[in-house]
């Protein structure tokens, strides 16, 4: 994913600290054994960031669906899909 826009991000989950999300560009330049040396965000306050647009690829912002069904093209091992409904 980094090859298409550098605000990527890795999520992991830990028994101990629950769902972790760490920028990707971290990660992979991680020189320790410990991923948790890393800066991290929790769930909540990353989704907020994220929902107020404080992070994320503006450049990623179609709702078109050609270009979404575009991105499931790209040579990715795992996506994470989110979606969001109102009840209702």
């Amino acid at each position: 994913m980094l090859q298409r826009t550098s605000d990527s991000f890795v999520f992991i989950y830990s028994v101990e600290r629950g769902l972790r999300i760490f920028p990707a560009n971290s990660v992979v330049g991680l020189t320790s054994n410990d991923i948790f040396d890393l800066y991290d965000r929790g769930v909540s306050g990353f989704f907020e960031n994220h929902i107020e647009c404080f992070i994320g690829d503006p450049r990623l912002n179609s709702t078109d669906i050609k270009t979404l069904d575009a991105l499931a093209e790209l040579p990715v091992e795992r996506v994470f899909e989110l979606s969001a409904t109102v009840p209702g």
